[in-house]
């Protein structure tokens, strides 16, 4: 079976990592992240270890259509996802009690709603091919 991931804050750091991990081990890996700049950079390198497996998809992912689009431009390329990494980040830095209620409802919209947004998109076609692998960062 194809194996094929999408990582959502994949073009720099952990998410990085993990791209370049799956990539040594013949997964096809779709980036997202907001810079195109970074996105490009991390797309030529995993190409260079194995030709024509990375892809990207620019975009915030506090835009609730972001993860559908990405998806349906993997799954017409490659076919459907089977691997989901999440490595979106995490809240502001600072102690708890000098973060806002508003703090952290941004937090939850930003870090916390994408994954849930994402795991709902993915979730029906690992179930239809009865193999799948979730991970959040």
């Amino acid at each position: 079976m194809k194996k094929i991931a999408l990582i959502l804050g994949a073009s720099e750091g952990l998410g990085y990592a993990c791209a370049e991990a799956l990539i040594k081990n013949n997964v096809y890996v779709c980036l997202v992240s907001r810079s195109q700049e970074k996105l490009d950079s991390a797309v030529e390198k995993l190409n260079e270890i194995c030709a024509d497996h990375a892809m990207s998809f620019k975009g915030d992912l506090s835009d609730s259509n972001l993860i559908r689009n990405a998806i349906n431009r993997v799954s017409s390329k490659w076919g459907s996802v089977n691997i989901l990494i999440n490595s979106n980040g995490g809240p502001k830095a600072g102690k708890v009690s000098n973060l806002s209620d508003q703090d952290w409802i941004d937090s939850f919209n930003c870090f916390a709603l994408p994954v849930f947004r994402a795991i709902r998109e993915v979730l029906p076609g690992m179930k239809k091919q009865k193999w799948g692998r979730i991970i959040t960062i």
